[in-house]
């Protein structure tokens, strides 16, 4: 999988929830939970019928850090689906490496 920004990767949870949506989207595939299978292992990616991708797999810790620039100002959430609360009030703020969300 070659992912942009990193490069190759041996496992994609965007990549993983592509597939599933265009496997659905084609008919290969009911809506539904499903375990895709990658070099680095195995997720599971959960598309409802309102095209809602939850991704399910095991995380481990890699680094730590603080958000700049009160990204998490307010106790608003990073886009939640389904919204957990009205965060109307959030401030959206472009994140990303040198040159903007583009990297």
């Amino acid at each position: 999988i070659w992912e942009r920004g990193v490069g190759w990767t041996s496992a994609s949870g965007t990549s993983a929830c592509a597939v599933v949506a265009a496997a659905v989207k084609t008919g290969l595939i009911p809506f539904g939970r499903v375990a895709v299978r990658m070099e680095g292992g195995v997720m599971e990616v959960e598309l409802d019928e309102d095209w809602a991708a939850r991704l399910h797999g095991p995380v481990e810790e890699v680094c730590e850090g603080v958000l700049a620039g009160g990204i998490m100002s307010a106790g608003c959430q990073l886009r939640p689906h389904p919204p957990q609360k009205d965060d109307s009030h959030c401030q959206e703020e472009e994140v990303g490496g040198p040159g903007g969300p583009e990297g």
